[in-house]
């Protein structure tokens, strides 16, 4: 995962080297497009790279920094303490959406259903 999130941001920065790069992760069911901005507008407004904790605050669903730097990319066990170290700052303002992500049964349970089906008919 370290590896391709690398190498998207290498492509990202090809594509448009004087914008802010975001990796994020993809198990994030409560995910909407309002969360991503709040972290994105932090990071403008702070000036730093950030990082997003999940909800268990030991894991990381997003990184985000400029376009002149390229701090390292550490995904997996205890990510978040791991992305502090590496120079990345804790976002204050990532909602919930942006912090619920599903690494354990526990967490797929409390979310619920993702998707309610309509019994019957033709819609």
């Amino acid at each position: 995962m370290n590896r391709a999130a690398a190498m998207g941001r290498r492509q990202a920065l090809s594509v448009r080297p004087d914008e802010s790069v975001a990796v994020m992760v993809a198990d994030l069911p409560q995910l909407r497009g309002a969360d991503v901005d709040s972290v994105l507008s932090e990071h403008l407004d702070r000036e730093t790279p950030l990082y997003v904790a999940d909800h268990h605050d030991s894991g990381t669903t997003m990184l985000v920094h400029g376009p002149y730097e390229l701090p390292g990319i550490a995904f997996g066990h205890r990510s978040a303490a791991m992305h502090e170290r590496l120079g990345y700052e804790r976002s204050d303002r990532a909602e919930r959406g942006m912090r619920v992500d599903l690494d354990t049964p526990e967490d797929l349970e409390a979310v619920g259903p993702l998707v309610s089906v309509a019994a019957g008919g033709d819609e």
